[in-house]
């Protein structure tokens, strides 16, 4: 009797797909808006510290594991930003990063740097994971205001991937939105269409045609209605969404899908564990998590290699102690700073940057800190040059309110400018070729070739040079440039 009665309930469980061996336990490893955060600061734990707290993770569960990115992986530091990110692109080959969605900094060097990160040539970085992104589309003229779109080539609407015979479908969107953060030239013949009208066909399409267990949805965008609408979406089924670009740290469990954002420069890792059922399909179970990147004990030493190698070439040209801070310097008074820099360099009146383009993670620079050629890229990684125009005061005045947050040069007070007074502007060139804005309605308008931050480092060099410690609050000593 004892034998019967052993073997009765494991045959039952067998039927029923109750057995453990039909239990799969799956590991989605996430993470956004990484930035080129390759050294170790106070304000994050820098790429040796990440990487190897990913390959951690992986060795506990190495062939169940998925890793993947939700975009602005490269921009943000020298040391990503003097190869266009090809440190990155080696350490996320070395940990076998499966899949990134693009976001809107992947845009900053050009399409055709995002192109050659699979171009085949490895001098430039060639990216073993794929960029997906399957609202973005290439707008293409036809006669007047008659456009056709197409979808781009460079970005794929979704990858599949396989473990232990479970099939993960795997989508990449950006937001709409995102196209005013990116700069105009840029993106004028581009258009990201609105990703629910697109993420939820190909989620479709992945479950119906290609037979997809489990369907991941993973955004540059945080938007509470896209993501409800993508989730709840019974003939798409989703099971995980994972935003970025918002740089929030957050995870929303779901009766149908769970939702996670993992901060920025990574501040976390998201770790989201599913208990698959392959008799029965289903899930049987998923949790979520951000994990806090910490230093780790024995860091890995393939990646340390890697990091090393390439820093070994980097770090003398971006670690040049180029100056010391005379004063504490607040985000607020950095952008003032720069603002100031760009008009002494151009010798302009007045001088405008962005709020956003002054970025939050290269402060406070304490005083009597050292002040290298990397903190003034760590203030202002983009691209951005200067670019000068003429302006009527009632022009000036146009731009007191605007949606860019903008910040102008120290001294202007908009109820002292004259209506029609000329006064000679410079401007970053990310708002100055805004459509919305008066600049490119100025005269005399001019490209400079000068970097906003080549403005900032030279101010910091000629402080130096005058035996002084940097002190933005008393202006800038930089001297014309151009």
């Amino acid at each position: 009797m004892k034998k019967i009665f052993i073997v009765i309930p494991l045959l039952l469980m067998s039927l029923t797909g109750c057995n453990q061996n039909n239990i799969v336990e799956l590991q989605i490893l996430s993470f956004n808006d990484y930035h080129g955060a390759i050294s170790e600061s106070e304000n994050h734990k820098g790429l040796l510290n990440f990487a190897s707290t990913i390959k951690e993770q992986i060795s506990k569960n190495k062939n169940h594991t998925v890793l993947l990115s939700a975009g602005d992986m490269y921009q943000g530091s020298a040391q990503s930003n003097i190869n266009h990110g090809k440190l990155l692109i080696d350490v996320m080959n070395e940990l076998g990063l499966e899949a990134m969605t693009i976001g809107n900094h992947e845009f900053d060097w050009g399409i055709d740097v995002i192109k050659s990160h699979h171009d085949g040539i490895e001098e430039n970085g060639e990216a073993n994971f794929d960029y997906l992104g399957c609202n973005i589309f290439e707008s293409n003229k036809i006669y007047d205001d008659l456009y056709t779109i197409t979808r781009v080539d460079w970005a794929k609407d979704y990858k599949i991937v396989e473990r232990d015979g479970i099939k993960i479908g795997i989508i990449g969107w950006i937001s709409n939105t995102c196209m005013d953060d990116i700069s105009a030239p840029i993106i004028k013949d581009y258009k990201f269409e609105i990703p629910t009208d697109y993420v939820g066909k190909v989620a479709k399409q992945l479950r119906t045609e290609q037979n997809c267990d489990l369907i991941i949805a993973m955004g540059h965008d945080e938007n509470s209605i896209v993501n409800h609408s993508i989730g709840l979406d019974e003939d798409s089924n989703v099971n995980l969404i994972i935003n970025g670009h918002t740089h929030n740290a957050y995870v929303e469990e779901n009766v149908s899908y769970n939702t996670i954002q993992s901060g920025s420069y990574g501040e976390y890792l998201g770790i989201t564990k599913i208990k698959y059922d392959k008799v029965n399909k289903k899930v049987k179970s998923m949790t979520t998590e951000n994990k806090l990147i910490e230093d780790v004990k024995k860091p890995n030493q393939i990646i340390k290699k890697i990091i090393d190698d390439s820093l070994e070439t980097i770090n003398p040209i971006v670690e040049e102690k180029i100056g010391v801070s005379g004063e504490n310097i607040s985000r607020t008074l950095g952008a003032t700073w720069t603002a100031n820099a760009i008009k002494s360099a151009t010798g302009a009146d007045i001088g405008v940057v962005n709020w956003g383009g002054i970025r939050s993670g290269a402060f406070p620079i304490k005083n009597n800190s050292d002040i290298k050629v990397s903190k003034l890229w760590e203030i202002m990684p983009f691209e951005n040059m200067v670019e000068l125009t003429t302006l009527t005061g009632v022009q000036v005045k146009s731009l007191e309110f605007n949606d860019d947050s903008f910040v102008f040069s120290s001294g202007l007070n908009f109820n002292d400018i004259v209506d029609d007074t000329k006064y000679r502007v410079a401007a970053c060139d990310f708002i100055f070729d805004k459509k919305q804005y008066c600049f490119m309605s100025g005269e005399d308008i001019m490209g400079t070739n000068l970097y906003v931050r080549d403005a900032l480092i030279e101010d910091v060099r000629a402080w130096t040079k005058a035996g002084l410690k940097v002190m933005p609050s008393k202006g800038t000593k930089v001297e014309v440039l151009i």
